[in-house]
């Protein structure tokens, strides 16, 4: 018996794309509507409100909003990965005291943070997202989640940051956005992120862009602060270069 010939994996992914819009075409014409609620993970569409953004600033990656950010305060990322990120965070905050949250450290690159790169050694924290942050009560001055992206994720780890941060505080996201082209898969981040903000009155300080569609966005709860730091801090912006030592590691998740 002649065995199935091989599908090359690339040739896999181009066919599943081909299926999945010939359904979401079919969708639409058997049913009216539009099948976005289907594909967004349950995320309500939900748009933030225009006088947030007003004061903000765009930059082409997330290392430039970095400098947006008051240096020595107590910095957290959530989500650490390798930990290339919180060594960015390190490198530009300069923060009294840098933390991470992961579930697993296996990956976590203690080269970045090693005696002479001039950077603290990071406080490590290992467990739930959310739980390692409910430990911790108005402490942080910036907070930077990159953990789970369901919306229901997302939406529990900004409660529990919200709780962590000062009232003068900045949290800031990755992956804002709603489909990841990465793992083809819905994200909750845009949804869960805009959410918080309508309802809180956190003002939208900075937008990273990113070529990949996942965007970055800082946020800030005091907006009078942020209107008058805004001019001298762009400036600063303005002036930054920014040369990461290295690609970032790809994910494997």
């Amino acid at each position: 018996m002649e065995s199935s010939k091989k599908i090359d994996p690339a040739e896999r992914i181009q066919n599943a794309l081909r299926e999945l819009r010939a359904s979401v075409r079919a969708y639409r014409r058997e049913t009216g509507k539009a099948a976005s609620p289907l594909l967004s993970g349950g995320a309500p569409m939900v748009s933030i409100r225009n006088e947030l953004v007003v004061n903000s600033v765009c930059t082409a990656q997330r290392e430039f909003l970095l400098p947006l950010v008051p240096q020595g305060g107590i910095a957290c990322e959530v989500g650490t990965s390798t930990g290339f990120f919180a060594r960015a965070i390190a490198m530009f905050t300069k923060p009294a005291e840098l933390h991470t949250i992961d579930m697993d450290y296996s990956r976590f690159k203690d080269s970045y943070f090693e005696q002479d790169s001039g950077l603290p050694a990071p406080i490590k924290h290992e467990g739930r997202s959310w739980e390692e942050l409910s430990k911790f009560d108005k402490y942080f001055d910036l907070i930077y989640i990159d953990a789970g992206h369901s919306y229901k994720d997302v939406t529990r780890d900004i409660e529990a940051a919200s709780k962590a941060i000062k009232p003068d505080g900045y949290l800031m996201f990755n992956d804002y956005c709603r489909w990841s082209i990465e793992q083809a898969e819905p994200y909750g981040v845009l949804a869960a992120v805009n959410d918080f903000a309508n309802e809180n009155n956190w003002a939208v300080r900075g937008v990273a862009l990113s070529g990949s569609g996942h965007f970055d966005i800082l946020l800030s709860k005091n907006n009078d602060v942020m209107n008058a730091r805004n001019k001298e801090q762009v400036e600063i912006w303005k002036t930054t270069t920014i040369e990461p030592p290295e690609k970032e590691p790809r994910r494997n998740s």
